[in-house]
Order: C-alpha cells, then sequence, then structure tokens
C-alpha cells in the first residue's frame, strides 16, 4: 500500500483523495482514502461527472479551500460530503511541465477550515509525492521484468535464464528497482510496483 506523508495524514484526517499524472480522462494511477460510506455514495450516483472539485482541479494550478471554489455544482457535491463527515476540505492541482500529465489531492476534515499555512503545506506535499511518483515510473523495462519474475516466485538464478543475463546482473536489477521505489525489500518493491500498475500487461 503506498504510505501517505505523515504531514497529508495529520492535515487530512478525515480523509484523502490522490490522482497522479491524470491525462484526458485517464489518471496514471488514484488512490481513495475516503470514507467507505461516501465512496460508495459518489459512485453510486455517479457524482464524479458533476464534481466541481474534479472540475477545479483540471482547471487549475495552485490550492484552494472547497468553500471558495467557484465552480457549478448542480449536484450539491460539496453539501453532500459534509454529510459523510467531510465538512471542511482543500484541493491542490499541479501540472507536469514535461508529460503535461496533472496531479491532484482532496483533504478533508470535519473540525474546522484549513488555514493558509496548511493549504501551503499541502501544496508543498502533492509537489513532493508528484516527484516521487515520477521518479517511480523512472524504472526501466529490464528492471521491471527482473522484479515481475522475482514476485512470481522465480529465483535468481533461474531469472538469470529466462533473461538472458548472469545472477549477479538480476541482482543488481532488483537493487536499482528497490532504490527507485524506495522499498526496503524486493517483496516491498514488487508489491508496490503492482499497486501502481508499473508492469506491462500481458507478461
Amino acid at each position: 500500500m503506498i504510505d501517505l506523508p505523515s504531514d497529508i495524514k495529520r492535515l487530512a484526517p478525515a480523509g484523502v483523495f490522490l490522482v497522479f499524472r491524470l491525462r484526458y480522462s485517464f489518471p496514471a494511477k488514484e488512490f481513495n482514502f475516503l470514507p467507505q460510506a461516501w465512496i460508495n455514495y459518489y459512485t453510486e450516483n455517479v457524482l464524479s461527472i458533476y464534481d466541481p472539485l474534479i472540475l477545479w482541479a483540471r482547471k487549475n494550478n495552485g490550492v484552494i479551500r472547497w468553500s471558495e471554489v467557484d465552480e457549478p455544482d448542480p449536484r450539491g457535491v460539496i453539501s453532500e460530503a459534509q454529510r459523510f463527515g467531510l465538512k471542511h476540505g482543500a484541493v491542490a492541482s499541479m501540472i507536469c511541465p514535461i508529460t503535461n500529465g496533472r496531479s491532484f489531492v482532496m483533504t478533508a476534515r470535519s473540525d474546522r477550515s484549513y488555514t493558509d499555512d496548511e493549504l501551503s503545506e499541502i501544496q508543498s506535499s502533492l509537489a513532493a509525492m508528484h516527484d516521487k511518483y515520477q521518479a517511480i515510473g523512472k524504472m526501466t523495462p529490464n528492471e521491471a521484468a527482473a522484479l515481475q519474475l522475482f514476485g512470481s516466485g522465480v529465483k535468481a538464478k533461474i531469472a538469470s535464464h529466462h533473461l538472458g543475463i548472469s545472477e549477479s546482473a538480476v541482482k543488481q536489477r532488483l537493487a536499482s528497482a528497490r532504490r527507485k521505489l524506495g522499498a526496503p525489500t524486493t517483496a516491498q518493491a514488487f508489491e508496490l510496483a503492482t499497486e501502481l500498475a508499473l508492469f506491462p500487461e500481458g507478461r
């Protein structure tokens, strides 16, 4: 499971929704840590196409309180969210000048509105997570192949025959994958790469 930065956990006690590298209608990856009851209600009522927070995030760079978002809300998404404990929130959004992919985060709390300093923290945390995810995405196909074989239970010696390289080269690729993923063990690296959908389909 992806680890949320400690500052985001502290600033979003009611929940977090993260989207990394959104292009067109599809993100490279999203993580929804909002209350399950809200997720169910949101999904069943197809609120994503009416959500003013998502509309704002798609169009803007920066950070803003939910109460300050000036986008149409015909289905009352923000007021409905309050019924599920999401009474105050913020949304931060940024676009990568290289990939043109957009990342954004929505944070929520039930006790009070966000201060200006907290908004700055949320924006900084999004930038750090975006940069980390960009680095994770730089795992090479060779490293991914070695890691995927490991995840399938193939030992390094057997993997070397599959890949046509030495056993030490397999171990070097696994070490490089761990480093790029920021994982202390190969098993954790495989778990994270799977969660982030970094392996090619059909392998």
